[in-house]
Parts: C-alpha cells; sequence; structure tokens
C-alpha cells in the first residue's frame, strides 16, 4: 500500500520537508560557528572569570581606580547577557527542529517518527486502546493521470477527513505515501467503529477522487500492539476487497 506518492518520493512534499529539517540541524551545529557544548564551556569560564575578578577586587580595591573595576563588571555582566541569551535560542531551535522531525510537511499531521513514540507509551502503559489503519484508494492512479499536486491534495483531504471523524482523543498519524493511522487511547465499540465508517463514507462521497479503505482494530490491555496494527490492516484490506466487489469493480485494485 505504500505506493502512490510514496513511489515518486522526490515530488513528495514530506520528504522535502525532512530535507529541510536536517539541513536546519547542519546550520545550527556547524555553519553557526556556536553549538551548546561551546556555550557551556564559555558559561564555566565567564563564572570562573567573575569570582577571580570578585577575589582582586577584594584584595585590591584600594590599588585599582573604581573606573576600572566598574568597567570589568559591566563588560561580564554583558557577556553574561549575551551568553544566556544564545542559550536560550539553541535550545528553542533545538525545540523547533525536534516538533519538526515529528510533523508531516504536506498534511500538518504528526508522522511515523512520532507514532513510534506513542506506540511504545501504549505499550507500556498496558491500556487497552483502538488502531484504525487507513489507505487512500488508487493514489498511483491519481498521481499518474491526473498529476502529483492533485494527489498530494488527495492527501490532504484524507487528513482532514480523519481528524474530522475519529473521536477527539484520538491522535492521527500519516505513516508515508497513502498510509495513516489513528491511535485512541481507549476501545471503541462496534457502534462507534461504524459511526467512524459511516462518517468517512459520507465525507469522502462529497470528494472527486478522495476514497478510502478503513480497517480497527482492539488492543486488549498488556495485549500486542504490533499484533493489533496486524489486525487492522488485515480488516483494512477486507474492507477494500468488498467495496470492490460490491461495485463489481476488478480494475479498480490494479490502481492500487
Amino acid at each position: 500500500s505504500v505506493q502512490g506518492n510514496a513511489v515518486h518520493s522526490k515530488y513528495d512534499s514530506q520528504t522535502v520537508g525532512k530535507n529541510e529539517a536536517k539541513e536546519g540541524v547542519l546550520m545550527s551545529e556547524g555553519n553557526s560557528g556556536w553549538s551548546l557544548k561551546k556555550g557551556k564551556w564559555q558559561l564555566l569560564w565567564l563564572g570562573f572569570t567573575s569570582w577571580a575578578l570578585l577575589l582582586l577586587y577584594w584584595q585590591n580595591a584600594e590599588v585599582v581606580p573604581a573606573w576600572i573595576w566598574n568597567v570589568l563588571f559591566i563588560a561580564i555582566l554583558l557577556q553574561n547577557g549575551w551568553l544566556l541569551f544564545q542559550l536560550h535560542s539553541y535550545e528553542r531551535k533545538i525545540r523547533e527542529l525536534h516538533q519538526q522531525s515529528e510533523q508531516d510537511a504536506l498534511t500538518g499531521l504528526k508522522n511515523r517518527m512520532a507514532f513510534a513514540a506513542a506506540a511504545h507509551a501504549v505499550e507500556v502503559k498496558e491500556e487497552g486502546a483502538t488502531v484504525v489503519v487507513c489507505d487512500i484508494d488508487g493514489l498511483k492512479w491519481i498521481n499518474d493521470s491526473m498529476g502529483h499536486q492533485t494527489g498530494d491534495e488527495v492527501i490532504r483531504q484524507a487528513a482532514t477527513a480523519l481528524v474530522a471523524c475519529c473521536p477527539r482523543q484520538a491522535q492521527v498519524y500519516r505513516m508515508g505515501g497513502d498510509e495513516f493511522i489513528a491511535l485512541l487511547p481507549a476501545k471503541l465499540s462496534m457502534e462507534a467503529c461504524e459511526q467512524l465508517k459511516a462518517c468517512l463514507e459520507e465525507y469522502t462521497s462529497h470528494k472527486e477522487y478522495l476514497r478510502l479503505s478503513v480497517g480497527m482494530a482492539c488492543l486488549e490491555k498488556k495485549g500486542s500492539l504490533k499484533e493489533t496494527i496486524r489486525l487492522a490492516d488485515c480488516a483494512m484490506y477486507q474492507h477494500r476487497k468488498e467495496k470492490y466487489q460490491n461495485q463489481g469493480n476488478t480494475a479498480g485494485e490494479d490502481q492500487e
């Protein structure tokens, strides 16, 4: 299912976003001439020189003119202020880069890296959860026939549909290409699952190219999230197969 835009990765906005993030790391750590490690050493040096200056002042206050002491103290205060500003700016850049590394540039959703962290947290808690797996039908055909701009728009529409139809506590992730996963921190009832599917079908019925195949599975307490994802994936493929059979469309599967 990782076809469509994933096949032509050089056109995928997500790939571009990752490259920009990598360039940002290189700029902040290499070309700027300043790093967090260097800043910590500077802070230690300034602390040492400040105490040394105070010791000299205590021993030689009457020998050296007062204006010289004033200039030295002001210089150290200014340098300390500059260093603290640099440290704050650097930490802010690190936070921004971390956020970019976990966000899909095309849809604004969290990406596969963020899902890995969330999945680990779910397994550690050993509580029930619901996994919703969703694929865009025929994305490769849309890219090849209508162009990648249309394909990107369909991907954004799929992201909007999932966010709108999933419960508020759900977190939706774009795993890459035409693949999405929604992770809910609680088990959904059969009725809620059917309502979610109905909501997605209603949303896609108003879109020209957007068609979604959906599968769901519930994670039992102390269960395997990997196995739950596999079951949801199987349910998604079964949903796609049933749609093609009901429509009498055997060519649709070739579009994937």
